[in-house]
């Protein structure tokens, strides 16, 4: 996985091990996910719908920059082109 979502996946493994679930329920975190999802804390559901956003960023051509974008400077004139009456002199 990129460094860019592991803070989120961090934090959403911090949080499923301190919950509820988990601790006096004794579940494991990945079964609190799957069947307990209603059972976990406002901050997990948010961290994991966090963590899916971000991993879905990463796979989505959409959102993906693939160049730096041009930079387009009005009113310039390219003077290194040769006219055609020109030619003749550089021969």
């Amino acid at each position: 996985m990129s460094s860019s979502c592991q803070g989120l996946l961090d934090a959403l493994k911090d949080c499923l091990k301190h919950s509820d679930c988990v601790m006096k329920q004794g579940n494991l975190p990945s079964d609190c996910l799957k069947n307990h999802m209603e059972e976990l804390p406002e901050e997990c559901r948010s961290l994991r719908k966090a963590t899916f956003e971000c991993k879905r960023g990463m796979l989505d051509m959409r959102k993906r920059q693939t160049s730096f974008p041009i930079k387009v400077r009005v009113g310039v004139v390219n003077t290194y082109r040769r006219k055609k009456d020109d030619s003749a002199k550089y021969s």
